[in-house]
C-alpha cells in the first residue's frame, strides 16, 4: 500500500516448493490445474499438491476465504505501483498479464507480458517481456532483446493486448495485430519459448475478425485438461460483447465463437482478464472502454454465463490510478484462502502497472476490520501510546461535545445525540503535536462532514471530507478564504477518513486505503484537530488522533 496505509499487511512470498509438499505421493489426487473446494469452502488434502502448479502462494492476508461470491470481491488495498523498463526508455506500459511458475523459469518464478504506451503511442505498442521472483521487482532477463515482436509494417497497423501463459514446459505469448490499418482485420499472433528468452516464430492462431463486423480485443487464454479457451471482447458491437472460443491448441483451429453474457454491472467490458479456478471462472473486465474506466470482478459455473459485482473491485484514486485499463490476476492462495494476486493498469498519466490481492470475503474482511478499530478507540480513550485523542462521543445527550475520555476539553459546537457528535458549525481539541493522524466516522446521510487538521483557528486550518456533493474535497482555509487542493477521489461520505500529517506531506485515507497526498508548509506548528458540519444530518462518531 502507497504511503503505509494503516491496515496494510506485509508481503512475504514463501517457498513454492514447499507447498502441498507434506501429502504422501499415494494420496495425491488426478491433476486438474486448480483446486476444487469443497462443500466447507476447503481445498481437499489430496488436491494441495496441485496448487503450486497454478497458484500462487502468498502470505499475505488475514480472514478467512468462505466462498467466491462476486458481490464480495474487493481490493485489500491501492496498488503499489511497479517500475518496468522499457525499449523507449519511459518504463509507461499498458496491458499486462501475468503468469507465475513454481519451479521456475531460466531463474524466476514471474513472467510479465506487457506493451509500452507512451503518450498513448501505438507505434511503441509492442509485445514485451520482464521476469520477477517476488512478482513486484521487475527485469528484462539476460539475453532477452524485446520487443519479441516490432510493429506491423503497413502504414498505420500496430500491435497491442498481451495474454501470457506457461503450458507443457513452455512459454505461450499472444497478442493482437491489427494490419493494414484494420482494414484487413484483427489477427490474434503468437510466439512460445522453452526458456523466456530465445523466442519460436511468429505464429497465426487463424483467430480473425472480420473489420465491417467484429473487432476482437482482448484476448483472455487459459487452459484446462488440455482444452485451450480464448475470450474476446467485440469492440464494435454496441453494447460491446463478449465470446469465447475453444481449440485442442494454440494454433487452432478454434471453434465458432459462443456468447458470453455478464449479468449484475452496468459497465460494458472493453478489457478482460479469464481464469479457471477449482470449478468456476473468475473473470476481471474493464469498462468504460478505450480510456480507462473501472474494474469489477466476475464469476461463472459454465465459463459462458458471469455474474458481475455491481460495485466496483478497486476505488478510483488521483494520479496514476484516477482510472483503470486492461489489467490481470492470477489466482491465489493467501495465508490458505482462494484469492486473486492482481496487477493492475493505472490509466492516468504515466501508464504504469501496481499490484494489489483480492478478496472475496468482504463480511469477514469488514469485520475484522472493525474490530481492530474498536480496539483503536477504547486505546485511544484511554490515551494508551502513541493514542494522543480518543472519542467515541457514545455519552449521554448534551449540549455540548464537553471532555473526551482521554481528557481534553472540546471548544465544541455540536450536541451529542444518539451516541453520536452532531450538528453545524466545528469542534476542536487540543493534540499537542503538529505531526498528528487523526480519523473519524461520517456517519451522517447527508450534508458537509469535514474532518479539521492543523487547526491554527477559524480562518487558518485545512478541512478534508464531503460537501455533500461528489467527490472528495481537500481544502486550506488561509486567512478566511478558501484554497482548494484539486484530486480525483471519490466522496467519503458515510465511511472513516483519516489524515496523517507528517511535515509538509499530508495522507489521505479511506477506510484505511490511502487515496490522496500532497504537501504544503502552511501552519506546521498548529497543534489542534476537529471536525465541522453543516446541521443535524452532519453526524460524527470515534474520532483518534495519534502521533504521526
Amino acid at each position: 500500500m502507497s504511503g503505509g496505509a494503516a491496515d496494510s499487511a506485509h508481503a512475504d512470498i514463501i517457498d513454492p516448493t514447499l507447498v502441498g509438499a507434506f501429502v504422501p505421493l499415494a494420496e495425491k489426487g488426478s491433476s486438474l490445474g486448480v483446486a476444487t473446494l469443497d462443500e466447507d469452502g476447503k481445498i481437499p488434502l489430496a488436491q494441495l499438491p496441485y496448487l503450486s502448479g497454478t497458484l500462487a502462494p502468498i502470505s499475505e492476508g488475514e480472514f478467512p476465504h468462505w466462498r467466491t461470491s462476486p458481490e464480495l470481491a474487493r481490493a485489500t488495498a491501492r496498488i503499489t505501483l511497479q517500475d518496468t523498463a522499457t525499449p523507449d526508455g519511459t518504463g509507461e506500459i499498458v496491458h499486462p498479464s501475468v503468469v507465475y511458475i513454481p519451479k521456475g523459469l531460466s531463474g524466476y518464478t514471474y513472467w510479465l507480458a506487457a506493451t509500452p504506451y507512451a503518450n498513448d503511442d501505438s507505434a511503441l505498442e509492442n509485445p514485451c517481456l520482464w521476469a520477477s521472483n517476488d512478482g513486484a521487482s521487475w527485469v528484462v532477463p539476460m539475453g532477452l532483446t524485446n520487443p519479441i515482436e516490432p510493429k506491423p509494417a503497413p502504414v498505420g497497423g500496430y500491435n497491442s493486448d498481451t495474454q501470457i501463459l506457461y503450458q507443457n514446459g513452455k512459454l505461450v505469448c499472444f497478442w493482437r495485430a491489427v494490419e493494414g490499418n484494420g482494414t484487413t482485420g484483427e489477427k490474434i499472433y503468437f510466439r512460445s519459448s522453452t526458456d523466456g528468452i530465445n523466442w519460436g516464430p511468429k505464429t497465426a492462431t487463424g483467430i480473425t475478425s472480420d473489420p465491417t463486423r467484429r473487432s476482437f480485443v482482448s484476448p483472455a487464454v487459459d487452459v484446462v485438461e488440455g482444452q485451450w479457451f480464448m475470450y474476446v471482447v467485440d469492440g464494435k458491437a454496441t453494447p460491446r460483447t463478449l465470446y469465447r472460443m475453444s481449440a485442442a491448441g494454440p494454433e487452432g483451429p478454434w471453434s465458432a465463437p459462443e456468447v458470453v453474457t455478464i449479468t449484475g454491472s452496468t459497465e460494458s467490458p472493453w478489457h478482460i482478464d479469464v481464469h479457471r479456478v477449482g470449478d468456476e471462472w473468475h473473470m476481471l473486465a474493464q469498462g468504460g472502454g478505450p480510456s480507462g474506466g473501472d474494474l469489477f470482478a466476475a464469476v461463472s459455473g459454465d465459463g459462458l454465463s458471469f455474474t458481475a459485482a455491481p460495485h466496483a473491485l478497486i476505488p478510483r484514486f488521483s494520479g496514476t490510478d484516477n482510472c483503470y485499463y486492461k489489467s490481470c490476476f492470477i489466482p491465489a492462495v493467501v495465508d490458505g484462502k482462494i484469492g486473486w494476486d492482481a496487477w493492475l493498469t493505472g490509466f492516468g498519466r504515466p501508464h504504469k502497472i501496481g499490484r494489489t490481492r483480492v478478496v472475496f470475503d468482504r463480511d469477514v474482511f469488514d469485520q475484522a476490520t472493525a474490530n481492530r478499530r474498536v480496539a483503536d478507540i477504547v486505546a485511544a480513550q484511554a490515551a494508551l501510546f502513541p493514542w494522543l485523542v480518543g472519542d467515541a462521543f457514545s455519552r449521554a445527550d448534551a449540549a455540548s461535545v464537553g471532555t473526551a475520555p482521554s481528557g481534553q476539553t472540546w471548544t465544541s459546537g455540536h450536541t451529542i445525540s444518539s451516541k453520536a457528535a452532531q450538528g453545524g458549525g466545528s469542534s476542536t481539541i487540543e493534540t499537542g503535536v503538529a505531526d498528528h493522524w487523526a480519523t473519524v466516522d461520517f456517519v451522517g446521510t447527508s450534508g458537509e462532514h469535514w474532518i479539521l487538521v492543523r487547526y491554527r483557528d477559524g480562518g487558518n486550518r485545512f478541512r478534508i471530507g464531503t460537501d455533500g456533493g461528489f467527490g472528495l474535497k481537500v481544502q486550506k482555509i488561509i486567512g478566511g478564504s478558501i484554497v482548494p487542493i484539486p484530486n480525483n477521489a471519490t466522496s467519503p461520505a458515510g465511511k472513516r477518513l483519516g489524515v496523517r500529517c507528517t511535515g509538509s506531506l499530508f495522507q489521505i485515507y479511506v477506510d484505511g486505503i490511502e487515496v490522496y497526498n500532497f504537501k504544503d508548509t502552511d501552519f506546521q506548528t498548529a497543534t489542534k484537530v476537529g471536525f465541522q458540519g453543516s446541521g443535524t444530518a452532519s453526524r460524527f462518531r470515534n474520532l483518534t488522533v495519534r502521533a504521526s
